[in-house]
């Protein structure tokens, strides 16, 4: 279908079938103005952390075009490793949802490594 543009930011959808469809379903990837998001856009690949500050849990949401593994790590100013997440060989929209309620206030880093991936954020924990 064609693109679809929705100027006020709010979009409802649904998906339904008659269960003769047997083709492969939708991927739908939107692009929102949140107050506080970080982001990161190389190539085709996009990554967005959010929210900025956070309480107990960060989102990353990522975009990964080309399959490959992935590694996130939450670190310290002074480079001590505070979490670590392995997601082996994929590709396609990814959400994590990560607690980080056992860290103390402050601020902390976001790295997201990958063959064709190499980010970092900061974040501020309060």
């Amino acid at each position: 279908p064609e693109s679809i543009t929705c100027p006020s930011g709010n979009m409802y959808l649904i998906f339904s079938t008659n269960q003769t469809v047997t083709l492969q379903g939708w991927e739908a990837w939107y692009n929102a103005i949140t107050t506080g998001t970080k982001g990161y856009s190389s190539g085709n690949n996009t990554i967005k952390i959010f929210p900025n500050p956070v309480k107990d849990e960060v989102n990353i949401a990522m975009r990964i075009t080309d399959k490959q593994n992935l590694k996130i790590i939450i670190y310290s100013p002074d480079g001590v490793s505070k979490k670590m997440i392995d997601i082996p060989s994929t590709s396609g929209i990814i959400n994590r949802k990560i607690n980080i309620d056992g860290l103390s206030k402050g601020i902390y880093f976001i790295s997201v490594k990958g063959e064709t991936v190499n980010f970092t954020g900061k974040i501020v924990k309060d």
